[in-house]
């Protein structure tokens, strides 16, 4: 004997919910104000930056590291991008760091390790050496500038940022 199979059974309506007008609606992308992270609390340097784009690649000014690592590299005609090479953290000590051209910064990578077949053979500490030799010449040449000249990287670096943030026509 076949069993009839049941009819199935709609869920009983509910009834609307009253819309609540006690507060606006509120998104976390809705909300005003700057984040209070500890990347936004870091000092930062952007005229040292700007005289650092203006220098080129710390590679190609260092002769000497060159000659030690047996490098053939023109870094002329390659995009420079500031490289953070402090060994703390970047939020902690503000812009420690050199212009390197886009292969050297990618292969170096910014911390110990990196890729470029030079770099590995340098070892952990030679790695650190460096990077810090990259620093103190970028941040030696940046002292040895006079107040009014650092002013005029700090315009240049304003307009830069200015020119950035401005809202593009369509």
């Amino acid at each position: 004997m076949i069993r009839p199979v049941p009819k199935p059974v709609r869920a009983p309506k509910r009834k609307p919910q009253p819309l609540r007008r006690g507060k606006p609606l509120e998104r976390s992308w809705m909300r005003k104000g700057a984040k209070k992270t500890k990347h936004s609390r870091r000092p930062r340097e952007f005229g040292f930056i700007s005289f650092c784009h203006a220098r080129g690649c710390e590679l190609a000014l260092d002769r000497d590291t060159q000659r030690i690592l047996g490098i053939v590299h023109d870094c002329a005609f390659e995009r420079v991008e500031f490289a953070h090479l402090g060994d703390k953290r970047r939020y902690e000590v503000g812009d420690i760091g050199a212009c390197l051209c886009v292969t050297v910064h990618r292969g170096i990578d910014g911390r110990l390790g990196g890729k470029l077949s030079w770099y590995v053979e340098l070892g952990r500490a030679g790695q650190h050496l460096i990077r810090m030799r990259f620093a103190n010449r970028a941040r030696a040449a940046w002292d040895a500038l006079t107040p009014a000249e650092r002013e005029r990287w700090e315009e240049v670096a304003r307009a830069r940022l200015s020119s950035l943030r401005a809202p593009r026509r369509r």
